[in-house]
């Protein structure tokens, strides 16, 4: 078997323009980013111009802290991580805020551990 790696469409790259283009041509109000991090897809600036609602959902409480102000940051769950074992709780939040009727949910940076069955 032969195994080829090429450039692929640049979707990382575009990924941020998509959002804004989305967000201006589509009325967009609400967002929630999950596995945002210390750093959001969209700045903050843009957040704050366009009036956004912009939710940010991380595992890590310490890495959403370091995402800056202007945003409403939400720390997804509180957790101990045993040996082995998948976190859960982000499941949960995310339904939750899907209850609220976001205009728009992306994910650019978001790892889900496996877990064994």
């Amino acid at each position: 078997m032969k195994i080829e790696y090429r450039d692929a469409y640049p979707a990382w790259e575009e990924f941020k323009e998509l959002v804004i283009s989305v967000v201006k041509n589509y009325q967009v109000r609400s967002i929630v980013e999950i596995g945002a991090g210390a750093n959001p897809l969209l700045p903050i600036s843009f957040v704050e111009d366009q009036q956004l609602v912009y939710q940010l959902i991380d595992f890590s409480g310490e890495e959403l802290a370091k995402a800056g102000k202007g945003a409403q940051l939400r720390r997804a769950v509180e957790y101990v991580a045993e040996l082995g074992e998948r976190m859960g709780g982000l499941e949960k939040e995310v339904e939750d805020l899907r209850k609220e009727k976001q205009d728009l949910e992306v994910s650019s940076s978001l790892v889900e551990p496996s877990r064994k069955r």
